[in-house]
């Protein structure tokens, strides 16, 4: 989305759909998992090209 992307006052669809992208999680709860031994696995959408698939860090990390 443009940074100088604006709607006016009386189109609620408009501004609706402005806010939803503007106030979408950067990561998706989907993708985030607790693990048994305190990290957290977030899961990629595509695997990198060395085959990763997910990455697992401790909470504070990921912050």
């Amino acid at each position: 989305m443009h940074a100088a992307t604006r709607t006016g006052a009386h189109h609620a669809a408009a501004r609706e759909a402005l806010l939803r992208y503007v106030l979408r999680p950067p990561i998706a709860k989907e993708r985030v998992e607790p693990q048994q031994d305190g990290l957290v696995r977030l899961s990629l959408k595509r695997a990198f090209a060395d085959g990763t698939v997910a990455v697992d860090m401790d909470p504070l990390s990921l912050l």
